[in-house]
C-alpha cells in the first residue's frame, strides 16, 4: 500500500505542476497533410533553366511541385521532384547554374535560414547569401529578374541600385572567388521612368542585356546593350521597346518582347541578330498591331526556337501562348496552353531531357491537365506527374467554409482543370466544384461564407455582375435585383446574419450605383448602405455586443482616435480602439472580441499582431512573458481567427506566439498560447502563411500558402485535428 500511496502523491504532484501552458502544450492533437499536386506545382512558374547534367531547375511563386514541398525553387530529374533545401521566402525570377552551384534571383529575404537578399547560391547541401545581396535606397523596391554566368563571375540584372553597399544601376557582378560585388560601369539608366533589365545573357563572349532603358555607361542604348568587361556599348541600334527575353543558338542571338523594330529592321516583338547579316525579322513576327501579346520567354529546341508569352498570333495564326520557328515558319506546338488569366501565360522555357518544358500560369497544355508546368516531347504534351494520392490544391486557399458536410476552399486560381476557383471535399474526397459546376472570378475567391442552406462567394471579376454571390445545392446566383450584385470591385469579407441578410464589405465603391464604399447590406430585396461607408479595403466583419465591427487597411478617424477598426451603431461608423496598423481578422467570442492583424497596438496597450476587447477594456495575449505574434524577430501578422472547442484558433505569418515556436498557426486557450503539434516541424511551414481556417466536426481545416504541414507535403490545405486530452487543463 505505501508503494500505491506514493505513486498517487507522485502523480498528484505531477499534475498540480502541469498546468495552463503546460497542460496546452501535451494536448498537441494531430495533423493529417492531405499531399501534393498530381500534374505539376502549386503555383505559378516564371524561371526555368537547365543544368549541364540535363536536371531542370524551376522556379516561382509555388510551395509545392508534385509530391514534394518545395518553396519556390525545385528540381525535376526527369522522372521525380526534389527540393534544394528550405528554398526561399519570397518569390524566384532568374536561376542560373554553375557546375554544382545553383544561383537564384528574385523578390526574398531569406534563402533556407541565411539572410540573403534578392539573391542566393545553393551548394548542393546549404544556402548561402552573395554578400549583401542586391537592394534599393532608400528601403525602396528592389527585385533580380535576370542572371547570367561568364567564367567565374554571376551578373544580376533588375531593379536596384545597390549591389552589396557598392552603388550599381540595375545590373552588377559577383566575383565567385573574391566574393565581391562590382558595379558595370555607370550602369543603365532610363530617361523619366525606372530601369529594368529583364534578361541577360552571353553572346561572342560579351554580356548582353536587355530590358526598359535608353542610355548604357552614359551612351545612348535602346532597351539592348553589351558588356565587354570594361565598357558599354549600344547593340546595333538596339529595339524600339521592351525586351523580356534574350537566347542564343549557335551564331545567333534571338531578342524578344514588344517592340516593332530592331535596329532599322521592321520586327513585330521579336528579331535575329547575326554578325554576318544583322538584325533580320522572324516572318510577320507575334502577336497583331496594336496588340499588347509581349513575348516572355525563348529557349532553342533541336527543331526550331519556342517562344512563349501572353500572345495570341504567330505569323498571323492563332496560336495560344506558344509558338515555334522553325527557321522559315510559325508553327503551333500542340494546341498550346490554357491561360488562367490574360497576361503572363508562358514564363519561361527550356530546353532539358530532350523536350521543351514550359512554365507559367496555365493549367492544361493541348488536352493534358498540367498545372503551371507542362513537357512538349515533339508530338504531344506532358503533365510532370507526381505519386499517386496527391489531394492539395494548385494555388493559395485564400479562403475556408462549410457546406453541408463539405469543406469549400476559395482559391487565387482554378485547383484543376474545369474545377474553377471554388472547390469543396467531404472528409477524405478528392476536390471538385460544387454540383459539378465551375465558378470562376478574375483576382480570386478573397470570401466564403455558409448560411440559410447557401454558400456565399465574395469574389472580383470586371464582367459587370461583381462581386457576391451563393450556390444554392443547385445553381449559382448573384446576390442583388435580379440575381446582379452590381458592385464595382473586390468583396473581402462575407457576414450573414439570421433572416436571410448578408453584409458584403471589400474595396467596392458603389453597389448598383448606389455610393456605399466598403460596405453595404443585403435584407433580401435591395441593397443598403451604411452611412457614408469606410475607406477602401475592409477585410473583416463581426457583429459583437448588437454592433457591427469592421476591420482593414483603412485609417478611419484622426489624431489618438486615428484606427484599422471601426464600429456602427446603426446610425454612425466611429474609429474603435485606436489599433495602429490594418486589422485582417474579427472573431466574436463569448464576452471578448479578438482583433487580428498586423499592428503593434490596442489603444494604448502593446499588443503585437492580436488583442481582445472585454466592453470595456484592451488586453494583449500574453504567454510566458512574450506578446501577440512575432516573424522573425518583428511583429507578426494575424490573417484569419477561428473559435474552436472553447479555443481561439489564429493563422497568418508569425514564428512565434508568446515565446512558443510555431509555424503559422497556433492556438489560444484563455491563458497560454500552444503549438499545433508535438514536434519541431508543427504547424505549417515557416515560408508559408495561413490564410483561411475553418471548422468542420471534429476537425480544423488550414489554408493557404504552404507546401508542408507538420514536415509533410501538403500543398496549400491540411487537416488538424486536436485531441482536447487537456481542453479544460484536467479531464
Amino acid at each position: 500500500m505505501a508503494i500505491r500511496r506514493s505513486g498517487i502523491l507522485c502523480a498528484l504532484s505531477f499534475i498540480t505542476v502541469l498546468s495552463g501552458a503546460a497542460f496546452a502544450a501535451l494536448d498537441a492533437g494531430t495533423w493529417h497533410p492531405v499531399g501534393g499536386i498530381g500534374d505539376g506545382c502549386s503555383g505559378t512558374v516564371w524561371a526555368e533553366t537547365a543544368a549541364p547534367n540535363g536536371d531542370l531547375y524551376v522556379g516561382g511563386a509555388f510551395r509545392a511541385c508534385g509530391d514534394v514541398a518545395a518553396d519556390t525553387i525545385a528540381r525535376w530529374d526527369g522522372s521525380q521532384w526534389s527540393a534544394l533545401g528550405a528554398g526561399t521566402d519570397g518569390t524566384v525570377f532568374a536561376i542560373a547554374v554553375a557546375g554544382s552551384d545553383v544561383y537564384v534571383a528574385g523578390i526574398f529575404s531569406h534563402a533556407g535560414d541565411v539572410a540573403a537578399n534578392n539573391i542566393a547560391r545553393w551548394d548542393g547541401n546549404a544556402w548561402h547569401a552573395l554578400g549583401a545581396g542586391i537592394s534599393a535606397t532608400p528601403n525602396g523596391f528592389a527585385t533580380g529578374e535576370a542572371l547570367a554566368i561568364l567564367g567565374t563571375d554571376v551578373y544580376v540584372g533588375g531593379v536596384f541600385d545597390l549591389a552589396g553597399a557598392t552603388a550599381a544601376s540595375s545590373v552588377a557582378r559577383w566575383d565567385s572567388v573574391a566574393q565581391t560585388w562590382s558595379a558595370l560601369g555607370s550602369g543603365l539608366s532610363a530617361t523619366g521612368s525606372t530601369v529594368n533589365v529583364n534578361a541577360l545573357t552571353v553572346f561572342n563572349g560579351a554580356l548582353i542585356a536587355g530590358g526598359i532603358f535608353d542610355h548604357a555607361g552614359g551612351n545612348a542604348a535602346l532597351n539592348l546593350a553589351s558588356w565587354n568587361g570594361s565598357s558599354w556599348a549600344v547593340f546595333d541600334n538596339g529595339v524600339s521597346g521592351n525586351v523580356n527575353a534574350l537566347a542564343v543558338s549557335g551564331a545567333t542571338l534571338y531578342v524578344a518582347g514588344n517592340f516593332s523594330h530592331a535596329g532599322a529592321v521592321s520586327a513585330t516583338r521579336i528579331a535575329a541578330w547575326t554578325a554576318a547579316t544583322g538584325w533580320s525579322a522572324l516572318g510577320s513576327g507575334i502577336g497583331g498591331n496594336g496588340i499588347t501579346q509581349d513575348i516572355l520567354a525563348m529557349a532553342p529546341g533541336s527543331d526550331g526556337l519556342y517562344v512563349g508569352g501572353q500572345f495570341t498570333l504567330a505569323g498571323g495564326v492563332a496560336q495560344n501562348h506558344i509558338a515555334r520557328w522553325d527557321g522559315s515558319n510559325w508553327m503551333g506546338v500542340g494546341g498550346g496552353v490554357a491561360a488562367l488569366q490574360s497576361s503572363r501565360v508562358v514564363r519561361a522555357l527550356a530546353a532539358a531531357h530532350g523536350k521543351i518544358y514550359a512554365g507559367g500560369a496555365f493549367n492544361t497544355a493541348g488536352t493534358t491537365n498540367a498545372h503551371f508546368i507542362a513537357a512538349w516531347d515533339g508530338a504531344t504534351w506532358a503533365a510532370l506527374d507526381a505519386t499517386a494520392g496527391s489531394n492539395g490544391i494548385a494555388s493559395a486557399v485564400y479562403s475556408l467554409t462549410t457546406y453541408g458536410t463539405a469543406t469549400c476552399a476559395g482559391s487565387f486560381w482554378p485547383a484543376a482543370y474545369g474545377q474553377g476557383m471554388l472547390v469543396c471535399a467531404a472528409s477524405g474526397g478528392a476536390w471538385s466544384p460544387p454540383g459539378g459546376m465551375p465558378f470562376y472570378s478574375y483576382d480570386g475567391i478573397e470570401a466564403l461564407a455558409s448560411a440559410n442552406g447557401r454558400l456565399y462567394i465574395g469574389y472580383y471579376t470586371p464582367n459587370g455582375t461583381c462581386c457576391l454571390s451563393y450556390w444554392n445545392g443547385s445553381a449559382y446566383s448573384g446576390v442583388g435585383p435580379s440575381g446582379v450584385p452590381g458592385m464595382d470591385s473586390d468583396v473581402l469579407a462575407v457576414l450573414p446574419v439570421p433572416g436571410g441578410g448578408v453584409y458584403a464589405a471589400g474595396d467596392f465603391a458603389s453597389v448598383g450605383g448606389q455610393f456605399t464604399s466598403g460596405i453595404a447590406y443585403w435584407d433580401g430585396s435591395a441593397w443598403q448602405a451604411l452611412g457614408s461607408g469606410l475607406p477602401t479595403d475592409v477585410y473583416a466583419l463581426a457583429l459583437y455586443g448588437g454592433k457591427l465591427y469592421a476591420g482593414g487597411t483603412f485609417v478611419i478617424g484622426s489624431g489618438v482616435d486615428a484606427s484599422s477598426l471601426a464600429v456602427w451603431d446603426g446610425t454612425t461608423w466611429s474609429p474603435f480602439g485606436a489599433v495602429d496598423a490594418p486589422v485582417y481578422a474579427l472573431l466574436a467570442q463569448g464576452s471578448r472580441l479578438f482583433v487580428g492583424g498586423s499592428f503593434a497596438h490596442a489603444g494604448a496597450v502593446p499588443a503585437n499582431g492580436i488583442a481582445d476587447w472585454d466592453g470595456t477594456t484592451w488586453h494583449a495575449l500574453t504567454s510566458a512573458g512574450g506578446n501577440g505574434v512575432s516573424y522573425n524577430g518583428s511583429t507578426g501578422t494575424v490573417l484569419t481567427m477561428l473559435g474552436m472547442g472553447g479555443r481561439v484558433y489564429l493563422g497568418g505569418q508569425f514564428d512565434n506566439a508568446g515565446t512558443v515556436a510555431v509555424g503559422n498557426v497556433a492556438r489560444w486557450d484563455g491563458a497560454a498560447f500552444a503549438a499545433l503539434g508535438a514536434n519541431a516541424a508543427n504547424g505549417i511551414e515557416v515560408n508559408g502563411s495561413v490564410k483561411a481556417l475553418v471548422a468542420n466536426g471534429a476537425d480544423l481545416f488550414v489554408g493557404g500558402q504552404f507546401g508542408a504541414a507538420n514536415g509533410q507535403v501538403s500543398a496549400d490545405i491540411a487537416r488538424y485535428t486536436p485531441d482536447l486530452i487537456f481542453a479544460n487543463s484536467l479531464e
